[in-house]
């Protein structure tokens, strides 16, 4: 099974953020929690376009691994938005976790993943010398990173 986030990994939220005059240059955004838990901040994240490749990737590798688990730090409020952004954008059906991110990398090793796909570099930093391959889509927030499992990636390579 493979392990994905989903903002700024699958879908490009700092896109969103960045019409409203929000720069995502440092992590996390300087916006506060409840933000995206409010009408404006679910449009985020309804209107949020999924980046070129990533749809054939996380399909072709869960279909090499045995499925798919999505990670995020959404807020809960965001379920039924991420349900429908996930679906409506052709990405396969897997459970979604909504959680801290404090949590995450507790919830990797519990899953165990083959692959785990993150940008967020407070996460990373946690996991980055684990026994696992850890595909980072890169940020200028979280290019700095490296450890044995981190490989840098961008979904606009030659995946498909």
């Amino acid at each position: 099974m493979i392990a994905v986030d989903i903002c700024n990994t699958l879908a490009n939220v700092a896109s969103e953020l960045k019409k409203l005059g929000i720069e995502q240059d440092t992590y996390p955004s300087p916006l506060p929690e409840s933000f995206f838990s409010s009408p404006k901040g679910l449009r985020v994240f309804r209107n949020a376009k999924p980046f070129e490749g990533a749809k054939y990737m996380i399909i072709q590798l869960s279909k090499i691994y045995g499925g798919v688990t999505y990670v995020t730090t959404r807020p809960k409020e965001a379920r039924p938005v991420t349900r429908r952004w996930l679906s409506k954008n052709g990405f396969p059906s897997g459970k979604i976790i909504f959680c801290k991110w404090q949590e995450k990398p507790d919830i990797y090793t519990k899953l165990n993943p083959c692959i785990i796909i993150e940008d967020d570099p407070r996460v990373l930093d946690s996991i980055k010398d684990r026994k696992v391959l850890v595909l980072v889509p890169q940020w200028s927030y979280n290019n700095h990173i490296n450890g044995k499992g981190i490989v840098p990636c961008g979904w606009k390579s030659n995946w498909h």
